[in-house]
């Protein structure tokens, strides 16, 4: 994998998002659908019918998801890969969509600490790691268990704000007089 996008692509993906997730009645989503059924409006092309007309039609929940780029990587995956169930695709997404969404946390924390060398290190390290991860064949990453990962990232970017973050100061009222 030469590159990745943590950006999702829909002309570039067979509608994951549109087939994995249970959508609940909202102001986000007209209707409810059940979590491993395709959407009532998505064509056997793996094609949104409504896509221009989400909004009015009561999706914004949809308009307002991003994938980080996994319907595409699982897409382009898929095609080299060999037979896998459906189960096993969406597990495969729902593994790269939480690799990838890390990895634009970490790239957006690297845009912090690009002048702190120990810090820009251990964000380029953890990243690594994940692309180094997503650029496993499919069938791997149906058995990733990305949970794990995603604790090691959590603790280096909650580690990295406490840095940031001002030191507390007690400060004592002033009193009249």
């Amino acid at each position: 994998m030469s590159s990745l996008s943590y950006t999702g692509d829909c002309a570039q993906c067979s509608a994951w998002c549109c087939r994995v997730y249970e959508f609940t009645p909202s102001e986000a989503f007209a209707e409810a659908k059940p979590a491993l059924q395709a959407c009532n409006y998505l064509s056997c092309q793996h094609r949104c019918q409504i896509h221009p007309r989400r909004s009015e039609l009561g999706y914004s929940g949809c308009i307002a998801y991003d994938c980080y780029g996994a319907g595409q990587l699982i897409t382009q995956k898929q095609k080299l890969a060999g037979p896998l169930t459906e189960h096993e695709l969406f597990r495969a997404y729902l593994n790269a969509r939480s690799l990838l969404e890390q990895c634009a946390q970490l790239t957006l924390a690297l845009s912090v600490f690009a002048a702190e060398p120990h810090n820009g290190r251990a964000v380029r390290r953890q990243r690594e790691k994940l692309h180094r991860l997503l650029a496993r064949p499919l069938p791997q990453l149906v058995q990733l268990s990305s949970d794990s990962y995603l604790e090691q990232s959590l603790t280096l970017l909650r580690s990295l704000a406490q840095q940031k973050a001002p030191a507390k100061t007690t400060r004592l009222p002033v009193l009249p007089g």
